[in-house]
C-alpha cells in the first residue's frame, strides 16, 4: 500500500490495527492470515496475505477490510502468515537445500555453509542483516598427483604437469593445456 493508491486517512490505529483480508464471497469468503512487514501511513506499507492457493488460471480476488472504529488489536500474525520461517537466533551452520516460507539471518548473526555441499535457500522471502560465511566450505585441495575434487577440480598428468579448475566448463585441461 502506498499513498498513492490507498487512503490511510481511514484506517482505525496508528499501526493498521483494523486491517483485515478475506476471500471474496466466491472463493469462500474466509477470513486470511497476513503479516504487516513495514507500515508507513506516510508512505509505502508492505503486508503479506497468505493466500489458499493460486488457481492456474493466475489469479485470486480477496478483499481488504479496515475502518472499524470498535477494532483496536492487530489481527496479524507473522507464524500463521509464515508457518515454515527460519529466523537466526545466534550463529548456526547451514547446509544442502533449504526451503522455507521466510528465511532471515538478524544483524550480528553468522550463519556458516558447512562444507563440501552447496548451501541453497528457497524462500518467499529472504532478509541478510547478518553473515554468511562460505569460507572454506568447498571441495578440499586433493592429496599431492592427485586429479582435484569436486566439479572442475582439474586432472593431474605425469607427463605434462598439472590443470587448473575451469570456469564455466567441466575442468581444466591438463597442464600446458589451456583451462575449460
Amino acid at each position: 500500500l502506498d499513498t498513492g493508491n490507498f487512503n490511510y486517512a481511514n484506517v482505525q490505529g496508528a499501526n493498521g490495527e483494523d486491517i483485515r483480508f478475506f476471500e471474496t464471497a466466491g472463493n469462500g469468503g474466509g477470513a486470511l492470515n497476513y503479516f504487516i512487514e513495514t507500515w508507513n501511513n506516510t508512505g509505502t506499507s508492505l503486508i503479506w496475505v497468505m493466500l489458499p492457493s493460486i488457481p492456474a488460471s493466475g489469479t485470486v480476488d480477496f478483499e481488504i477490510h479496515y475502518n472499524d472504529a470498535g477494532t483496536t488489536t492487530s489481527g496479524a500474525n507473522f507464524a500463521a502468515t509464515f508457518p515454515n520461517a527460519y529466523v537466526s537466533s545466534g550463529n548456526a551452520t547451514l547446509t544442502g537445500t533449504q526451503t522455507f516460507d521466510w528465511f532471515e539471518v538478524q544483524a550480528g548473526d553468522t550463519i556458516t555453509v558447512g562444507a563440501g555441499s552447496p548451501f541453497v535457500v528457497n524462500a518467499r522471502r529472504v532478509i541478510v542483516d547478518g553473515t554468511i560465511d562460505g569460507i572454506g566450505a568447498g571441495f578440499q585441495a586433493p592429496a599431492s598427483s592427485n586429479n582435484g575434487t569436486g566439479p572442475g577440480g582439474g586432472l593431474f598428468g605425469t607427463s605434462s604437469g598439472a590443470s587448473g579448475g575451469g570456469y564455466g566448463g567441466d575442468r581444466g585441461g591438463y597442464g600446458g593445456d589451456r583451462g575449460g
